[in-house]
């Protein structure tokens, strides 16, 4: 009778669970599921229960890729396949926020105070520059030295050739000219704007050449206006020469 007991104890606790697992996840054909009552579905295709991504094409049959999108008027989601992701967001406040999870302190009701970047309805990134989110401050020394001893490349960005022509991974990118820095040459001078990862790649942080390039206009342009005032003083003098001159 115990052993019943037990059984009928089971099976009312997995037939439980099967409830509560339906009321939360929804298969809507072989390759959708969608989780919870509003439109938060996971799939293979395109064409089912989506808002926004319905019937669009973000790839080609010889890539099928996994779909993510939470629905619920307007929408936003993620699109994955074998040569691309694909972000999608109302972008009412901004496209995408980048938040800190040591900042977003617990009953804090606003999630902005985490945010540490973003990028806006319009595609453009900013990132948080706030002085009071800074210490230490002073001016850069010597930016014009430093940019002159930087050198602006053009390059072809070398890309990995595949195997025996092998094109089910995608067809190997075609090269393009590009432009930048040398990440070895840029530490040996603004070594704060390169950082070095484990395997011993080099990166280059663009942004951070911008201010040395500011201040180093700004010293050009106080080079540029001592120079003026000696030229106008030169003149000055050889006015002053050939008048003497006339008058004799």
């Amino acid at each position: 009778m115990k052993k019943i007991n037990f059984w009928f104890f089971v099976m009312c606790f997995c037939l439980l669970c099967t409830l509560s697992i339906n009321a939360q996840v929804t298969v809507t054909n072989n390759n959708t599921i969608k989780l919870g009552t509003n439109l938060n579905t996971i799939g293979t295709n395109v064409t089912g229960n989506y808002e926004q991504a319905a019937g669009i094409t973000f790839g080609n049959s010889s890539f099928p890729g996994t779909l993510i999108e939470q629905g619920n008027g307007e929408s936003s989601g993620i699109y994955l396949d074998g040569d691309k992701i694909v972000i999608w967001s109302p972008g009412d406040v901004n496209l995408v926020n980048f938040c800190d999870e040591d900042l977003m302190e617990e009953g804090t009701s606003n999630y902005t105070s985490a945010v540490v970047a973003y990028i806006d309805d319009a595609g453009y990134y900013f990132q948080i520059s706030d002085s009071t989110s800074k210490e230490n401050i002073t001016t850069i020394n010597a930016p014009l030295s430093k940019i002159i001893k930087l050198r602006g490349v053009e390059y072809f960005h070398k890309t990995v050739e595949k195997k025996n022509n092998d094109t089910s991974n995608g067809p190997t990118p075609t090269k393009s000219l590009k432009c930048g820095f040398l990440a070895q040459e840029v530490e040996t001078v603004i070594p704060e704007a390169v950082a070095t990862n484990n395997s011993g790649k080099k990166f280059v942080n663009y942004q951070a050449i911008i201010p040395f390039l500011v201040e180093a206009l700004k010293e050009q342009q106080t080079q540029i206006a001592k120079q003026d005032q000696q030229i106008k003083l030169l003149q000055a003098q050889v006015s002053e020469i050939q008048q003497s001159l006339n008058l004799k």
